[in-house]
């Protein structure tokens, strides 16, 4: 379930997931990630952790909250 709500979410928020944000990586180097590499890694997550980032998701929707900020957060974990 948390696969297609996901993927109707993105849909219908039409993010540009071209657009690229900065993150700095474990090793301290600067990585240039597109919004959409946080995505796909989103989709091949673990059911219970896309449950979780659902949750979240809806949580900064309704508060209509900046979900790119989110996406940025998320990159950090899979930065070089």
């Amino acid at each position: 379930m948390s696969v297609r709500y996901l993927e109707t979410f993105f849909a219908e928020k039409d993010l540009d997931l071209d657009q690229t944000f900065e993150v700095a990586g474990p090793s301290g180097t600067w990585n240039l990630m597109p919004y959409g590499v946080v995505v796909e890694h989103i989709m091949i997550a673990s059911p219970a952790e896309q449950q979780k980032i659902a949750g979240i998701l809806r949580r900064i929707d309704f508060a209509n909250g900046d979900i790119l900020h989110f996406l940025r957060h998320l990159g950090k974990a899979i930065a070089r």
